[in-house]
């Protein structure tokens, strides 16, 4: 392990190193007992970070965010760090029961990393443009090479979310009308007409190959696999499932999941479970309050496999890791028994298998009413024959 001393020692305490080839941090918090080591994970990214400039800036974001912390009463000092911090506490009210203010919360840091201590009222729209151009030019590791880290369609969407901040803060009277003005006029990325890169669309994956995959999961999440492709559930209305929340009368039943993507906006999410869905779920229906899938019961089936995460049920993370954990076994296994290869494909994607299988039944309409896509406009009337025309469809299909 070697040491690199910080170049700015006045600003930032402590000392980054280096280690495996990515930096960490050792520093004492203030709040904090003890000198701790902190891996300085850049936002979006799952790994400490190999460059060393950028590793000073995340170490300047926690020590901000740790001194926010320590004195949360402080008065507004007018830069960007403390505008953030305000609006992410916001956010967390007025977004709660909700993935919003983890979204925002992520979008905003990337302020926090490029121009923390900058005055609000000096904010312009040349400085929005660095900040975007900046973002299009992070990247990730993945299989020895460098690849962009965000995608053209990620990042228009917070740097969106950086306006509707400074939009906040005029009607907060923490920020001049004249920047959120001049924010207003920054133009989004277009297709094919800037360095930003646009990822495929989500596909739908086999049925074949949802099953291959499925028999080298836990049976609890080989259940789930199965529950979200024949219902077009999200991974997060999964989760969070629980027999008090479904409405158990009639041949279809109807699931009104206690928290969805839309919920902040005032609508409401029903997702009709029909028979065979019913069928794999009935066996963890026995605790009313108490949700399905619990990491727990896949413990009991992990086989000396790598240990989950043990909460009280599992998170839209835990789920996806185990998802991945089964294909790579399947991949490996159809490779040593020279089968067709199975593609790569995530839980999002069962949500699209089951799109696909609606369409085919029954048109576009039903795929969109089941996967609980509408306008902001739709009217009461239009919400009811979209629920009667997704029953009857999962009355057909799941």
């Amino acid at each position: 392990m070697t040491m690199k001393k910080m170049l700015n020692s006045k600003d930032l305490p402590g000392t980054i190193y280096e280690r495996n080839g990515r930096y960490h941090w050792k520093v004492k918090l203030p709040n904090s007992d003890k000198r701790q080591s902190y891996p300085l994970i850049p936002v979006g990214a799952q790994f400490a970070t190999k460059d060393y400039a950028v590793a000073v800036k995340v170490a300047e974001y926690i020590w901000q965010e740790a001194i926010r912390k320590s004195d949360p009463d402080s008065s507004y000092n007018g830069t960007i760090s403390d505008l953030v911090a305000r609006y992410n506490s916001f956010a967390k009210e007025y977004y709660k029961n909700s993935k919003e203010p983890a979204n925002i919360e992520i979008a905003v840091r990337h302020l926090t990393e490029f121009c923390p201590t900058m005055l609000v009222e000096d904010f312009s729209l040349r400085t929005l443009k660095e900040l975007r151009e900046s973002m299009t030019e992070m990247t990730v590791e993945r299989n020895g090479e460098p690849r962009p880290r965000l995608c053209r369609k990620v990042i228009n969407q917070r740097i969106n979310i950086i306006r509707r901040m400074f939009l906040w803060a005029v009607n907060e009277e923490l920020a001049p009308v004249h920047v959120y003005e001049s924010l207003r006029c920054l133009i989004g990325l277009k297709q094919g007409r800037s360095k930003a890169v646009d990822h495929e669309p989500v596909t739908s994956v086999s049925q074949y190959f949802v099953n291959l995959v499925a028999d080298h999961a836990s049976p609890i999440i080989a259940d789930m696999m199965r529950i979200q492709m024949l219902t077009g559930m999200r991974s997060g209305e999964l989760v969070l499932l629980k027999p008090c929340y479904i409405k158990m009368a009639g041949h279809v039943w109807e699931y009104e999941p206690p928290t969805h993507k839309t919920k902040h906006l005032g609508k409401k999410r029903i997702i009709p479970i029909g028979p065979k869905a019913q069928v794999v779920l009935k066996k963890y229906l026995f605790k009313v309050d108490d949700y399905c899938f619990k990491p727990e019961e896949g413990m009991a089936n992990n086989q000396g496999r790598l240990p989950i995460e043990l909460t009280d049920h599992y998170t839209t993370g835990t789920y996806g890791r185990a998802v991945q954990r089964a294909l790579r076994r399947a991949q490996k296994a159809a490779e040593k028994e020279n089968r067709p290869p199975i593609p790569d494909f995530s839980p999002h994607n069962l949500r699209h298998t089951a799109a696909t299988l609606a369409r085919a039944e029954m048109g576009l309409e039903a795929a969109q009413v089941m996967l609980g896509h509408s306008s902001a406009d739709v009217t009461e009337i239009y919400a009811e024959r979209n629920l009667a025309l997704a029953k009857r469809l999962a009355e057909k299909i799941g």
